[in-house]
């Protein structure tokens, strides 16, 4: 099984980097990611960088996870953090799954999960931009169910993550949800899953 996990230089993505069960498991981040076993690979997602993802030509992927998204945002809705938030997070989903494809770096049944956020539930948010860019990722990630029948895509809405912390969800498990995620049988399609914290009831 090949996997690759986009945005896995720190936080949940470094864990399930080095923990999903995999033949060969690769990072994309901005940072490079030093663990054993894992190949990592300096990109920035953002289409306006032009990221080239040859690099990935000759590898079938069984999993992707994308958890990549910006930061530190002012709770302003600006047109340039908005434009930021949209090309790391949505729009460099989309242009990901599409490159790859061209690649023919996917395999048949290829688990495609995306990684959101209960931001994305409120017509309110103190950071609108993530919030915006978060609701956008679940949208395409229906609609690109609709365009590549083969593939399986699953959008994740998680609230109140953190490894080890008290009342939050643990990264493990998501990662064992990603593991159920492959053993489905080829005609099963979970599109969307709301994970709750209990500091979230």
């Amino acid at each position: 099984m090949q996997i690759l996990i986009v945005g896995g230089s720190k936080g949940l993505g470094r864990f399930l980097a080095t923990n999903l069960q995999g033949k060969e498991t690769y990072t994309i981040s901005r940072s490079k990611l030093v663990e054993d076993g894992v190949a990592s690979v300096r990109i920035d997602v953002s289409p306006e960088k032009k990221p080239d993802y040859t690099c990935f030509k000759g590898v079938k992927f069984d999993i992707i996870v994308y958890l990549a998204s910006m930061w530190g945002e002012s709770s302003k809705l600006t047109t340039n953090e908005l434009i930021e938030f949209m090309n790391v997070g949505p729009i460099g989903y989309l242009n990901l799954v599409n490159e790859l494809n061209a690649l023919g770096s996917l395999n048949d049944k290829c688990n495609i999960v995306s990684i959101g956020s209960t931001a994305e539930l409120s017509e309110s948010s103190e950071y609108p931009a993530f919030a915006l860019s978060k609701r956008l990722l679940k949208d395409i990630s229906s609609q690109l169910q609709n365009v590549y029948r083969d593939y399986r895509f699953t959008h994740f809405t998680i609230g109140g993550i953190g490894h080890t912390e008290e009342e939050r969800i643990e990264y493990s498990s998501v990662l064992e949800i990603i593991n159920m995620l492959t053993k489905l049988d080829p005609n099963t399609y979970l599109s969307n899953m709301h994970i709750k914290s209990k500091l979230g009831m």
